[in-house]
């Protein structure tokens, strides 16, 4: 395979390999992610990537840091309610750019510089609201993983869909279904769905931190905790 010369070639870095490994994942799949397939598209040999990645491990690490970075998330947020607002519009955004490489966010945690910094902004503006330390770390794990799961539903299928068709199931015998199929949105329109959601998760958040529990169990905060399928 011919190469390009090393004088017209851009330096090779951390970055340049991160976004190689999301145009390959986002192309052929997460798994599709290997040193020697991204060797080759960087016209390298695979060591010459261990100067500037250690492991697969840490390119899956900071491709799912770099899809959190790329939906632009503010440093600081006036409230909670904005940062689901934001999160809801951040993660749909790079679920739709990047339908392939979105599924490492459903593999493991974002945890790099970019989530650890949303996060964190996302904990103090609800410390601000008045939850407490375990009700925050609850509510930015839950939120995550709410919106992380909407947003699989915009990445396409990577193989073609199979099962029963509900539009071809008997109205007489599944009346309801009949009914809610024939006032769904058009295929592909997802924004009723995305609107409950975020809706749902201020009200109830609202409501919680209004009439706390008898206690909250502290959970896992870090962005993009792994959605069990």
């Amino acid at each position: 395979m011919p190469t390009r010369s090393a004088a017209t070639r851009p330096a090779l870095s951390r970055d340049r390999v991160i976004q190689v490994a999301l145009d390959v994942a986002d192309a052929e799949g997460v798994e599709a992610v290997t040193m020697r397939r991204l060797a080759e598209g960087l016209h390298v040999h695979p060591t010459s990537l261990y100067n500037h990645v250690a492991t697969k491990e840490a390119i899956l690490d900071g491709m799912a840091d770099a899809l959190i970075g790329e939906a632009g998330f503010p440093a600081t947020f006036t409230d909670w309610s904005e940062w689901v607002h934001a999160m809801a519009v951040g993660l749909r955004e790079i679920a739709r750019a990047h339908p392939g490489a979105f599924l490492v966010l459903a593999e493991r945690a974002a945890a790099g510089p970019f989530a650890s910094s949303v996060s964190e902004a996302a904990l103090d503006a609800f410390r601000r609201a008045g939850f407490t330390p375990a009700q925050a770390s609850e509510a930015v794990a839950a939120v995550s993983l709410a919106l992380l799961g909407v947003s699989l539903n915009e990445c396409p299928p990577t193989s073609p869909f199979s099962g029963t068709d509900p539009r071809e199931l008997p109205a007489d015998q599944y009346p309801r279904i009949a009914e809610a199929v024939a006032v769904a949105p058009e295929l592909g329109n997802s924004d009723g769905v995305w609107d409950l959601v975020v809706d749902s998760l201020i009200a109830g958040l609202t409501a919680r931190v209004a009439a706390p529990g008898p206690g909250s169990r502290g959970s896992t905060h870090r962005l993009g905790q792994r959605v069990r399928r």
